[in-house]
């Protein structure tokens, strides 16, 4: 299986997946911004695009495409040939760019290439692209252009918001711990 094709059934079902979960609504942006989105081309969102009409998930209408239906996991393409090695790939990833960043050779507000950190992970370029897209969607990472990557810095400001943020969450967990009845064993 060609790594284009591999590139769009993985884009197919993060986008099944951003519309289940009602991130992505109707109607849908722009071709162009769902390409910058996803951090591939226009090509690849239009033969996207093309296959979740075919399934009824979306519709043309007007100059826009809208959902017509919430998807489930059997929209999904399954039949994804993984590579050789590749959970052992992604792990070996996973510890080499923790590594990276705790011994500061990646900081923040670094651009890096996916190119390079491949070739210092010694795992393929594709384990490296779909290791870091979903860092993405949480703007922990930015894909600054094709190929390059950029570390998210992080302000006083943000870390503030998010330990509000966890304490929020925190709080709750703990009221609902006290409101549990005497003979509940947790």
């Amino acid at each position: 299986m060609s790594r284009n094709l591999q590139l769009r059934q993985n884009i197919i079902n993060q986008i099944i997946e951003d519309i289940a979960t009602e991130l992505l609504s109707s109607p849908l942006p722009s071709q162009t911004e769902l390409a910058k989105l996803y951090s591939v081309s226009r090509t690849t969102i239009r033969n996207v695009l093309q296959y979740l009409i075919q399934i009824d998930i979306i519709k043309w209408e007007g100059n826009q495409f809208n959902v017509t239906r919430l998807p489930d996991d059997e929209d999904k393409i399954f039949h994804i040939a993984q590579k050789k090695n590749h959970p052992l790939q992604l792990k070996y990833l996973e510890i080499y760019f923790q590594n990276a960043i705790q011994q500061k050779l990646i900081k923040p507000g670094d651009i890096f290439s996916e190119l390079q950190l491949a070739k210092d992970a010694n795992v393929d370029i594709y384990t490296v692209r779909e290791y870091l897209m979903p860092f993405a969607r949480f703007n922990l990472l930015t894909n600054v252009s094709r190929g390059k990557w950029k570390l998210t810095e992080f302000s006083p400001h943000y870390g503030d918001k998010l330990f509000e943020l966890r304490e929020i969450l925190e709080c709750h967990a703990l009221r609902c711990f006290m409101k549990l009845p005497t003979d509940d064993p947790r």
